[in-house]
């Protein structure tokens, strides 16, 4: 299986070398591919590339909205915010949260600058909101609600907050999010464990 990712992994810039040695005025880098496939390859094979390439984007856009949406409305209203919540009112909420997620994604495919950065800032916050709560359940078992719910708010709030007022970046946003994200965590973990100590020496 790794060789075979690795193999394909080896595809997508073979045809941007390509794509730069055939159109090499090209302007707007992420055309490169549809700008290939639309002038250098016969109609028929350029089609079906793009239809390929469209179908692609759509299964990955429809897997994200749907896991956007099943977290929304199952793993956060109705565990958390509305656990009497009935089935109408969750499929509401997966609806809202899928629409708000397409929503969210257009707009950020009109103010980004590039696919790279988009793809840079998405998995910055994947790292940083899963980072602390995938270790802490595995190694940690004093974890609790509250301390990954810190984590994931605090070290996600630091990215974003880095990203867009840092000037000059010593550490990355994904360091920030992670140090604020484990020592919140820990923070609140001792003083829950404080709080509980306390409670029973009473």
């Amino acid at each position: 299986t790794a060789v075979a990712l690795l193999l394909f992994a080896v595809i997508p810039p073979i045809l941007g070398l390509v794509a730069l040695s055939a159109h090499p005025g090209l302007e707007n880098p992420d055309l490169a591919l549809p700008t290939l496939l639309m002038e250098s390859v016969p109609p028929v094979v350029g089609s079906l590339g793009l239809v390929a390439l469209f179908s692609a984007e759509i299964s990955s856009a429809d897997a994200i909205l749907f896991m956007l949406a099943t977290s929304l409305s199952q793993d956060l209203y109705r565990r958390y915010l509305s656990p009497e919540a009935d089935d109408v009112t969750v499929l509401r909420v997966a609806r809202l949260a899928a629409a708000g997620g397409g929503a969210l994604g257009v707009a950020l495919s009109v103010i980004a600058e590039s696919v790279i950065d988009v793809m840079t800032i998405f998995y910055t916050l994947l790292s940083v909101s899963l980072f602390v709560p995938i270790i802490a359940g595995l190694y940690l078992r004093w974890t609790r609600t509250p301390e990954i719910l810190t984590a994931i708010v605090t070290g996600v709030t630091a990215v974003l907050v880095t990203h867009l007022t840092a000037t000059v970046q010593i550490v990355t946003p994904a360091m920030v999010g992670l140090i604020v994200s484990v020592t919140t965590a820990g923070l609140v973990g001792a003083a829950r464990i404080s709080m509980r100590q306390e409670g029973r020496e009473r």
